[in-house]
């Protein structure tokens, strides 16, 4: 198959994807992170466009308004943020503690991602939003992200540049 773009590619023997949210989403069906039910899936999609909007929000400042970055951590961030922790807050009970509530899914992962990189920007950026915070912590604490987080294979440049380092 002809890659149809310059960005991430996800090429198996059968199937060769673009766009960062279809590879996710494709990926989430395989290894069964999408929900157990059609309701579910819609609540992960929903998540997943909140993630991608608050993406679009950061990445507008990194790359076209770094000059204005200091709004983004003064009030972008929480903006975005406070969104999460109320979707957390409706769905965890003490015991569990992902979007979906017992359930670990791409949107989690895919949250898990986008609050790193902010975390990066602006390390105290969760220090408001415990649920947030403890979320965070949780994720990166899983053994295979925690292997990978300690492995020296993360990029050290998060936006291919040297902003938001």
């Amino acid at each position: 198959s002809a890659r149809v773009s310059s960005g991430p590619w996800l090429s198996l023997s059968f199937l060769s994807l673009v766009q960062s949210n279809a590879m996710i989403r494709y990926l989430g069906r395989v290894f069964n992170l999408y929900g157990s039910t059609n309701e579910e899936s819609a609540l992960v999609d929903m998540y997943i466009d909140g993630i991608e909007d608050f993406r679009a929000e950061y990445l507008k400042y990194i790359y076209q308004q770094w000059e204005k970055v200091d709004d983004w951590k003064a009030t972008g961030i929480d903006k975005h943020c406070s969104v999460f922790e109320s979707f957390l807050a409706a769905n965890t009970d003490g015991e569990h503690k992902f979007l979906l509530g017992s359930s670990l899914t791409i949107a989690d992962l895919d949250l898990f991602e986008m609050l790193d990189i902010n975390l990066t920007l602006k390390p105290d950026c969760l220090d408001a939003y415990p649920l947030l915070k403890a979320f965070h912590a949780s994720i990166a604490s899983r053994p295979k992200i925690a292997a990978y987080i300690a492995s020296g294979r993360r990029p050290e440049r998060i936006n291919g540049n040297s902003k938001g380092q």
